[in-house]
């Protein structure tokens, strides 16, 4: 890549969520350049101690991961925000495994901060 290339998309973030937003955009055909003030590794996903919340189990649904959001916010959450996090998370989480992600599944997902149900899953 050089100055004078044409992008399409600039993904300002190195987070799990900008670097999940570029591959979706490169995937699409899109020319894509992502920046971020750290490396990568020293993104706030890479030291996350939770991983990826995610509605999947049998007796949760995104109405509740909503309601969890909500109240771990403390009042600083939009709801349209956590409503449309909480309903799309799912299909991230199967998008994800489908390019390969293993989501560690033994005794998992954990039950972290505010969730009521066990959610988050992790990686690694």
């Amino acid at each position: 890549m050089t100055p004078d290339d044409l992008l399409d998309v600039v993904v300002v973030g190195g987070g799990a969520a900008g670097l999940y937003s570029a591959l979706t955009a490169a995937d699409a055909g899109l020319q894509v350049a992502m920046v971020s003030r750290k490396p990568l590794s020293e993104s706030s996903s890479f030291w996350a101690q939770g991983g990826l919340a995610a509605a999947i189990g049998p007796d949760d649904s995104p109405k509740q991961h909503v309601e969890d959001t909500l109240a771990a916010g403390r009042g600083a959450c939009r709801r349209s925000a956590a409503e449309l996090l909480a309903a799309e998370a799912p299909g991230v989480v199967w998008e994800l495994e489908r390019r390969g992600v293993r989501f560690d599944r033994i005794g998992l997902p954990h039950r972290f901060s505010c969730n009521s149900m066990a959610r988050p899953l992790t990686c690694g």
